[in-house]
């Protein structure tokens, strides 16, 4: 690979649109300038990957940042280089259920970070189903109010909210968040099959972490799932860390909705860390086996542990192809949230780029034409625009 002070260049395997090609990817400032084809070279296969950055739509925190308590700036800089470290280029600030004042204040900066950007923020309650919460505080769990919500819009544009559309007035408020710009999943419900459906009509697109904090799958009784799987414009969440979701369960879901599950890593601060405990919306998590549980409630999940360069290891490990592995965490939820210039490595896109080892070691993240992480380094690059030498 090889650069210089005016243009990134990289050369490697690149996963185009149309598919892996040996190529030298050109970056002029944020853009994508050019995806060059090279020779075939005997050495090739040793050649790095280079795919589009990873996009996390549901992430509580990470690096020992969580959202809701990132009140400074630095702080919000320590969760976007953790992130960068683990090919995520782009993120949505998720927060928990809480006093309506406390989610509003969830405030990321609206400057460039050092490493991965937030793209904005996903609301994950507080209007969700009191049966299904899981990890979510029930005491500060809410019916839908329009009125009540519109003010709220009326301080922020919310880029994702999670709701259950069963509540009296949820099918209001999707339309409400729609109108805005915004987009909807449907999760921590007991939704019916019908119930999805009319959330689907109203304007919802997309399910919150599938098979949890949601009635398991029944063949005579499908719920919001198989809505969802059945409704082809629908885009399905899935942590991929094999303690949420069976792998089998995983191999399923991408059979049944093809090129619409989309990587998440639910991810609280503890991620990227080796803390053994921490906590989750004021209760304390213990984390084993790979996940974070609530202490006080020892078999319910509290969030994960999982960093994305994991979950796209563990999909590419329990069978998926390098492609759809790489669909799921890049271009699937960069498509769910209405970007056409993000989860690409195309003329125009942005210069969102990753370059991996055949083992999903995160060796460079690049984002809009920076180098923001490099694996030589214990830190990434605060002032990136120098190429990686060779």
């Amino acid at each position: 690979m090889r650069g210089s002070s005016a243009t990134l260049v990289r050369e490697g395997r690149v996963l185009t649109p149309e598919g892996w090609r040996v190529a030298r990817l050109e970056a002029d400032g944020p853009r994508i300038s050019s995806v060059c084809p090279l020779p075939t070279r005997e050495d090739e296969p040793q050649w790095p990957r280079i795919v589009p950055g990873f996009v996390d739509l549901h992430c509580h925190g990470s690096d020992g940042i969580d959202v809701m308590a990132a009140h400074a700036p630095e702080a919000w800089e320590q969760l976007s280089r953790g992130l960068a470290r683990h090919g995520v280029t782009a993120f949505l600030a998720t927060v928990l259920t809480a006093p309506l004042d406390v989610m509003v204040a969830v405030a990321p900066p609206t400057v460039e970070l050092a490493g991965a950007q937030c793209i904005g923020v996903h609301w994950e309650g507080p209007y969700l189903a009191p049966g299904w919460a899981g990890a979510q505080p029930r005491a500060w769990l809410r019916p839908p109010d329009p009125a009540e919500f519109g003010d709220v819009l009326g301080t922020r544009s919310l880029a994702l909210v999670t709701l259950a559309p069963e509540l009296p007035g949820a099918l209001r408020l999707i339309g409400m968040v729609r109108a805005q710009g915004g987009w909807v999943n449907v999760g921590h419900s007991g939704a019916t099959y019908e119930d999805a459906g009319r959330a689907f009509d109203a304007g919802a697109d997309g399910v919150t972490h599938a098979f949890n904090a949601m009635p398991p799958w029944h063949h005579r009784r499908p719920s919001l799932l198989a809505q969802a799987i059945d409704t082809p414009t629908v885009w399905i969440e899935a942590i991929t860390d094999g303690v949420h979701l069976h792998p089998a369960t995983v191999r399923l879901l991408g059979r049944a909705a093809p090129g619409r599950i989309v990587g998440v890593t639910d991810a609280s601060r503890l991620a990227g860390t080796s803390e053994p405990e921490g906590d989750l919306g004021g209760h304390p998590v213990l984390v084993r086996d790979g996940a974070a549980w609530l202490a006080r409630q020892p078999d319910t999940l509290a969030a994960s542990v999982l960093t994305a360069d994991q979950g796209v290891a563990n999909l590419i490990r329990w069978g998926w192809s390098w492609d759809d592995a790489v669909h799921a965490w890049s271009s699937a939820p960069a498509q769910r949230m209405g970007f056409h210039d993000r989860g690409r490595l195309a003329v125009g896109a942005r210069a969102d780029w990753v370059v991996l080892s055949d083992d999903v070691q995160v060796r460079e993240t690049v984002v809009g034409g920076r180098v923001v992480y490099r694996a030589d380094e214990r830190t990434p690059a605060r002032h990136p625009s120098s190429p990686v030498p060779g």
